[in-house]
């Protein structure tokens, strides 16, 4: 076993020096080293600055806000399609990934199914189920989403029903964390059996103010004559789940009373 020098000791050993190197570290491997040793774990735990790049604490507020977010990459990597669009895979490596399902998803298949059999919660079921696993304490961006908002589009061969509500995140160091998110789409999208609706997020910002930053939910679910039930998929419930509630309202509805006749005829 190589012995560190002196010198290498003396700055690992400062807990500013250690700071700086670690916060040049690529983000999958900043977030491995707190288990190389004590020191280390407690510089990263300790650490505003590393605890923000690792998006568990908020960045610091700056005296003039400017309407620019990052998605967290760490997320993106673990629920590729989510946060933002799919990322492109060779066809020769796409089955090399997949192999480990019994129904692995098409490449250009954007149903909830496929985006949950993606995630790389298949590869450790176990590690990602944990209660206390680390994606879940995550924001979903620097700055924080400050309002999570809801769309739920139902349609039919008779007409169509929109619902809409939002949760607003007011405390300083409060926002949106993926455990939130990941436990609401789990319980509205994966454990619906019939009808299951797909999901689509975008984030941006409300026009009034411009500064709050806001992740968007739209539910589509269409309803038809034929009932098929969808592939359970129990295995993606989370330790540590929440019911996440969120009141919604109707903000409008269509209804063609002609089909709705017909269909029923």
């Amino acid at each position: 076993m190589t012995i560190p020098s002196p010198a290498i000791s003396t700055v690992l050993e400062t807990t500013e020096l250690l700071e700086l190197i670690l916060s040049h570290l690529p983000l999958p491997d900043l977030l491995r080293a707190n288990r190389i040793n004590k020191t280390f774990f407690s510089t990263i735990k300790f650490s505003p600055k590393i605890q923000s790049l690792l998006f568990f604490r908020p960045t610091p507020r700056t005296a003039a806000p400017e309407p620019h977010y990052e998605i967290n990459p760490l997320l993106t990597s673990v629920f590729p399609g989510w946060l933002a669009p799919m990322p492109p895979a060779p066809d020769e490596d796409w089955d090399l990934v997949h192999n480990c399902l019994s129904k692995p998803p098409a490449p250009n298949d954007t149903s909830t199914t496929a985006r949950f059999l993606r995630c790389k919660w298949n590869w450790r079921p176990d590690a990602f189920a944990r209660a206390d696993a680390s994606w879940r304490r995550m924001f979903v961006t620097q700055p924080p989403v400050k309002q999570f908002s809801v769309e739920v589009r139902s349609c039919g061969e008779g007409g169509e029903s929109v619902q809409q509500g939002a949760l607003r995140f007011d405390g300083e160091d409060d926002g949106l964390r993926m455990g939130m998110l990941y436990d609401y789409l789990e319980k509205n999208c994966l454990r619906q059996t019939y009808f299951r609706p797909r999901f689509c997020i975008w984030i941006g910002y409300e026009s009034e103010p411009i500064t709050t930053r806001t992740l968007n939910l739209e539910l589509s679910c269409f309803f038809h004559c034929t009932s098929q039930a969808e592939e359970m998929l129990p295995g993606f419930r989370s330790d540590g789940f929440e019911d996440v509630q969120i009141e919604m309202t109707e903000k409008s509805m269509s209804w063609d009373e002609n089909q709705f006749v017909d269909l029923f005829a």
